[in-house]
């Protein structure tokens, strides 16, 4: 997980997040050396945004990798739906609903010579650990950060696409995630040790319930609720998942995996 004021940021922290919405709500920061921020009181979820990536994070980067450059598709799907199935609004960076793995890099057109140079060498002193840092002023650097837009059929860009598309989809149509105040998150088995978190969404009667595998082997799959049924799985085969796996067994998560249950009227490619 990305550094953060708290220090790293790791999987036992994600309940708070999802739970409570601010992570510093009042605990000790590493960085700052203090106690820092504070709860967000009676305010619902939806008054917050959240994001897997945006151009500060990737074009800040020395090389501006994006998140496809760094992980593997079944990673960019667990993202994606932790992302679209917490309690709040998602922010989405150009090119990461299909997986682009052009780089977003640092570029400009500035006139003045003095800037210019100013800017080139901040860039060299900011990643002097890192080798050769693109000139933010070379029209090749623009150019290389340039969306591709494609997503092919039958690759996992598509794949992931159509993951975005069928997340966004039941936001809006399953009565759960349009209710951003009622939420429980934890670990499993526990806090300490688990690697599969649960999120559950929405008031006893329509809740929808997703577990995630945040580690690299398979987790035991929890039983679902009564009268609930499996509505997504992130590592099927229509957004390109691997069927090599467990993935398609009732009793396990695959590496990297999120599946939802829900009541069995939700319906997910309907909606699309």
């Amino acid at each position: 997980f990305r550094r953060h004021a708290l220090g790293y940021l790791k999987s036992q922290h994600l309940p708070r997040v999802l739970n409570e919405t601010f992570l510093l709500s009042g605990v000790y920061s590493q960085y700052r050396g203090r106690r820092w921020g504070g709860p967000v009181g009676d305010l619902s979820g939806d008054r917050f945004v959240i994001g897997i990536q945006n151009h500060d994070h990737v074009g800040n980067r020395a090389s501006g990798e994006r998140l496809a450059a760094l992980v593997s598709p079944a990673v960019q799907r667990l993202a994606a739906s932790l992302m679209l199935l917490s309690p709040h609004l998602p922010l989405l960076f150009m090119g990461e609903e299909y997986g682009e793995e052009r780089p977003f890099l640092f570029f400009c057109s500035f006139e003045d010579r003095e800037l210019i140079e100013n800017v080139r060498h901040g860039r060299r002193r900011d990643y002097t650990l890192v080798g050769e840092v693109p000139d933010p002023q070379d029209p090749r650097t623009y150019e290389m950060s340039r969306l591709s837009w494609s997503w092919p059929k039958g690759t996992s860009r598509s794949g992931l696409r159509q993951l975005y598309q069928d997340l966004l989809a039941v936001r809006q149509a399953w009565p759960a995630l349009r209710n951003f105040s009622d939420r429980t998150a934890r670990l499993l088995p526990d806090e300490q040790t688990g690697l599969v978190l649960e999120l559950k969404r929405g008031a006893t009667e329509d809740q929808v319930v997703a577990y995630f595998n945040l580690g690299n082997q398979p987790q035991a799959l929890p039983a679902p609720p009564d009268g609930h049924v499996v509505l997504l799985r992130t590592e099927a085969a229509l957004y390109r998942g691997d069927q090599t796996t467990t993935a398609a067994s009732d009793s396990t998560l695959a590496s990297h995996e999120c599946v939802v249950y829900g009541p069995h009227h939700y319906q997910v490619r309907a909606t699309v």
